[in-house]
């Protein structure tokens, strides 16, 4: 509420039906929010804030669907309310990708994390948040549980272990919704495919804009800052982090007679082919591939990958989270993220 600052506030919270609890419209709940924020009459302030979970642990396993969150985000967004996502339960690769709202493509402006988030039994509980809500004071927030190294160390090998892991995790998550179909509960949309800690919640959400339909030509392109050169390839990148999109969409060449070893750490990235001949290998896997006109390859589980061009090979990128546009390989291959992007 406005003016509350700080746990524990009493008279500041209310609460809604879940998803699916209004039988005939799963998001009829929503549209209730909406009319109490709308009328003038209603009695409902202005909230600082939405707490939701994508899954709900308590009281059987209740699932979100994907619409029911998304009209939330939206509704969150329009309406300038923070939206929160508590993954203490669901999160940490339970439902399949890390987080349990990954499927949705919602971007909540805090998420909290916590039971198996150290990988070890230790306790420790994290809370992501955008910078911009950083106001704390120093000493303002404490308590007895700060500075648990063991579980810091721990976590951080639990992170890197599950970076690796990306097949296994969409196989649990199939498990997962398995096991729900067969309590008779409705599973909603497909199963989720694991994006271990690819989409970082501090990441700041896409900058508003109009509704107008952004067209821009690869002349106006060349010669721009969205034209970057590498020793060996050239990207003209379309669309980046600062259009709002959520994902940045790259035109890339690999110049004739190159060997490229890259590493999507950070990133998700789906590639077309649509000239030129060359060879994928995926150094994680072991496998090679041919790559031609036609030819589309997924990096959905962050592998360590080679791409060797006989001829120019010309190939349509999209990554996720976007690119703001400067990005060059480091010298392990990797695109960094964007300061606002990272943990």
């Amino acid at each position: 509420m406005p003016g509350c600052r700080g746990a524990g506030v009493p008279g500041c919270r209310g609460a809604l039906p879940y998803c699916g609890f209004l039988q005939d419209d799963e998001a009829d709940s929503i549209g209730i929010l909406e009319a109490l924020l709308h009328g003038s009459g209603s009695g409902l302030d202005q909230p600082a804030a939405v707490i939701v979970e994508a899954v709900q642990g308590e009281g059987g396993i209740n699932v979100a669907s994907v619409r029911w969150l998304r009209r939330l985000g939206d509704l969150c967004v329009r309406r300038e309310v923070l939206l929160i996502v508590d993954d203490i339960q669901m999160g940490c690769g339970r439902t399949g990708p890390f987080f349990s709202f990954e499927e949705a493509g919602i971007v909540p402006d805090i998420v909290t994390l916590s039971k198996s988030l150290s990988g070890s039994g230790l306790p420790l509980a994290v809370t992501l948040f955008e910078r911009h809500l950083d106001i704390w004071e120093p000493g303002e927030h404490n308590g007895t549980f700060r500075g648990n190294n063991p579980a810091f160390v721990t976590g951080t090998r639990r992170r890197r272990a599950r970076a690796g892991s990306g097949r296994r995790g969409r196989c649990r998550g199939a498990r997962l919704q398995e096991r729900r179909a067969g309590t008779g509960r409705p599973v909603t949309g497909p199963v989720p495919r694991l994006s271990p800690l690819s989409w970082r919640p501090s990441a700041p959400r896409p900058p508003a804009r109009s509704s107008t339909v952004i067209v821009r030509t690869l002349d106006q392109i060349s010669g721009t800052d969205r034209d970057l050169e590498a020793p060996t390839w050239s990207s003209r990148r379309f669309v980046l982090a600062g259009d709002g999109a959520g994902f940045s969409l790259h035109d890339t060449v690999m110049t004739a007679g190159t060997v490229t070893t890259m590493w999507y750490r950070h990133h998700i990235e789906a590639v077309y082919c649509i000239e030129g001949n060359g060879t994928l290998e995926d150094l994680d896997g072991g496998r090679s591939d041919e790559l031609a006109p036609g030819t589309m390859y997924l990096l959905d589980g962050h592998e360590r990958h080679r791409v060797s061009a006989r001829s120019d090979l010309r190939m349509v990128c999209a990554f996720n989270p976007p690119c703001t546009g400067a990005e060059v390989h480091d010298e392990e291959g990797v695109y960094p993220l964007s300061a606002g992007a990272q943990l």
